[in-house]
Parts: structure tokens; C-alpha cells; sequence
């Protein structure tokens, strides 16, 4: 009795008639029997109750009560660390040791066994930190770290807030240090994160509805380079996307899935602007691709070639986009395309022109041109 914890005076866990855990003192022994005589945590000494069991019998009822309080009990989502996978969500399927004092055995989809804990508490420790790490994994994954800024809406108006705390699936943020916090719109991380994204939008003039095109090339930027150094995600997760756009993003999404060895250049053509490569290195770092994939305009009109030189010079004054190509620039001639706008002698010149312009630029930006 001593080794399962039922010593005697000793506070334990079983199951009631209704199948509740209820707490009990082991109150006597019945050596005859080899039973172990309960009463209730609130009754006197000598008011037993009559409920007895086996030690064996106590052990395992001790067990489940105690799970069951601590949200182990059998089929139950159990979170723990495995130093190859990480955090990892597996299935309660039996407890070990002596009466509570054992940790949990469970299992993965694979079949493959854990053991988590010394005891139950332990176990459901361990389980909860490995939840609250999910969290803030989830989190950050929708850009929702401690710290960030994000937008939300409180009592009509757009409001900047700082986030300060994952709590469970939730988000606690501040309007300002020492001011009340706020639960996100006490929505689900997915959700804040859907609620910050529509706001920031809002805040920038990108609601739907807007005219984006109307925007000026410095505010485009400003708003693109924002975004590349953002860890929120681009787009709500219910969008439906026109079939022009998802063909954009599903080819981007092709770009991530293969390595970088089978691809070269991605080419924009009628690019006449930074934006429009910056757009583009948007949408490839949004659709997971990890390496710096080189993006290149494609001067093919009169007026592109003539207007190259100012391009490459304003992209190359961009400190985020030299950290992206690391000295190394492509770019691309329109030799028969701009021969049918302008003329087979006019684009020749202009060819001639903007290539020698780009190179001379290209070297006061100490990049290799190709």
C-alpha cells in the first residue's frame, strides 16, 4: 500500500458512482481482504463511507481519476518533445509506475511509443509547455511574435497595438506600455491574425476597393519593401483569388516546392518600375521560395530602354534589394520587340545606350551585370 501512496491518512483521487474524480483519504485496511477502506476528504475520521477496493484495484482507479483532472486520461492529445521531431502530438494510451506516481505512455499517427513524465503531473507539465510552444510556433508563423506591431480595431477606430503575451490560442496585446490590455479581438491566433492583416490594409489605403494603381511609385515601394520585411502572411487564409492571379501564385508555389538548381531567372516583362520587381520578389517569398531568387526587368520598348538607366540606378538604391541580390544584377534586352516599336536603327541606338548606361551603373553600385 505504502509503495502505491496509500499510506494511511494519505489523499487520493478515485472515481465516484457518476465517474467523476472525487478526492478521498485512505481511512483503514482490511488485511483480511487485502482492501484498502476510503472516506471522503470531508467526512471525519470515523465516518467511512464504505468504499473499498484491492491495492491494486486502487492503484489503477488512482490513476485514471488523476489523469482525468489533469486531462490525460486514455485517447486524450498529449504534446511532447522528441529530439528528432521536435514537438510532437501523440495519443494517451496507458500510464505506468505505481498508482499516479508513473509517467504516461502514449503514441503517435505513426504507431511509434512515448514516454512522457515521471508522474501524471509531470506529464501534463510537460504536455502543456509543449502546447504553449505550438502557440507561439502558430503565432509566428502568422507574424504574431511577442513584441510585433499590429492593428486592431477598438471602438470604431484603427488602433496600433503591441503584441505582449501567446495565451493559449489567443492574443494579448497593449495599446500603449502600461495601459489595459487587450484580448485580440478575443479571437483565435488565425483570426487576430486575419482581423490585422484587414486593418493594416485599411491603416494603408488598402482596403477592399482601393486603387492601388493610383498610388505613386514611392508609396508602392515604401509599401512593398514593409511587406518583404513582414513575418505576417500576405493574404487572408479564405481568399478567392481571380484565375489571372492564382496562375501567378501557383507558379510562384512550384518555384518553393523544387530546389533552387533547377531554375534561373525569373523574367517580368512590360516592367517599367522597382515596384514591379519588388512585387514579384513579394509573391515568390510569400509563396514559401527561401533562396534569393534572381528577378530581372525586361526592357523591351522604346521608351523602357531609354528609361533603363533610371530604373536600375533607383532599384540598386534600394539597401533591402543590394542585401537581396549580393552583387549580382540581371537584366534583360528587348532586341525584337523594341525593333517593331521603334524601328529597326532608333532601337539599335537605344539598345546600345542603355547597355553601356547599365554597365556604368552596375559598377558604381560594384555589381556584376549579366
Amino acid at each position: 500500500a505504502v509503495r502505491h501512496g496509500f499510506q494511511w491518512g494519505a489523499t487520493v483521487y478515485l472515481i465516484d458512482e457518476g465517474g467523476h474524480p472525487v478526492e478521498m483519504v485512505v481511512a483503514d485496511y482490511d488485511y483480511k481482504e487485502d482492501k484498502i477502506v476510503f472516506r471522503n476528504v470531508d467526512s471525519g475520521p470515523s465516518e467511512y463511507v464504505g468504499v473499498s477496493h484491492t491495492i491494486d484495484e486502487a492503484a489503477e482507479i488512482a490513476k485514471t481519476a488523476k489523469a482525468e483532472i489533469y486531462g490525460l486520461q486514455i485517447g486524450a492529445v498529449l504534446y511532447g518533445f522528441c529530439p528528432d521531431k521536435g514537438i510532437i502530438k501523440t495519443e494517451v494510451i496507458r500510464y505506468l509506475g505505481y498508482s499516479a506516481n508513473g509517467g504516461v505512455e502514449s503514441k503517435d499517427e505513426g504507431g511509434r511509443l512515448y514516454v512522457t513524465g515521471n508522474t501524471i503531473e509531470e506529464a501534463a507539465e510537460i504536455s502543456n509547455g509543449g502546447l504553449r510552444s505550438l502557440h507561439r510556433a502558430k503565432a509566428k508563423t502568422f507574424g504574431l511574435e511577442e513584441g510585433d506591431e499590429i492593428y486592431l480595431l477598438i471602438k470604431g477606430e484603427t488602433v496600433k497595438t503591441k503584441v505582449i503575451e501567446i495565451k493559449g490560442d489567443g492574443v494579448l496585446t497593449q495599446t500603449a506600455p502600461g495601459q489595459r490590455t487587450v484580448w485580440a479581438a478575443g479571437k483565435t491566433i488565425e483570426q487576430v491574425a486575419d482581423i490585422a492583416r484587414d486593418m493594416k490594409a485599411r491603416h494603408y489605403g488598402l482596403q477592399e476597393g482601393a486603387e492601388i494603381y493610383q498610388w505613386s511609385e514611392e508609396d508602392k515601394q515604401a509599401f512593398l519593401l514593409r511587406e518583404l520585411g513582414s513575418k505576417r502572411p500576405l493574404f487572408p487564409a479564405q481568399w478567392g483569388a481571380s484565375d489571372d492571379v492564382k496562375e501567378v501564385l501557383e507558379t510562384c508555389k512550384v518555384i518553393a516546392k523544387h530546389s533552387k538548381h533547377g531554375f534561373g531567372i525569373y523574367i517580368i516583362s512590360m516592367a517599367s518600375e522597382p515596384s514591379d520587381v519588388l512585387a514579384v520578389q513579394l509573391l515568390l517569398k510569400e509563396s514559401g521560395v527561401d533562396w534569393p531568387m534572381p528577378v530581372a526587368h525586361l526592357f523591351e520598348t522604346l521608351d523602357d530602354l531609354n528609361n533603363s538607366p533610371s530604373v536600375m540606378r533607383k532599384l540598386l538604391s534600394i539597401d533591402w534589394y543590394r542585401g537581396y541580390v549580393k552583387g549580382r544584377q540581371f537584366v534583360m534586352i528587348g532586341y525584337s520587340d523594341s525593333a517593331k516599336d521603334a524601328g529597326a536603327l532608333a532601337a539599335g541606338w537605344a539598345q546600345y545606350q542603355s547597355q553601356e548606361a547599365l554597365v556604368a551603373i552596375a559598377e558604381e553600385f560594384n555589381c556584376s551585370l549579366t
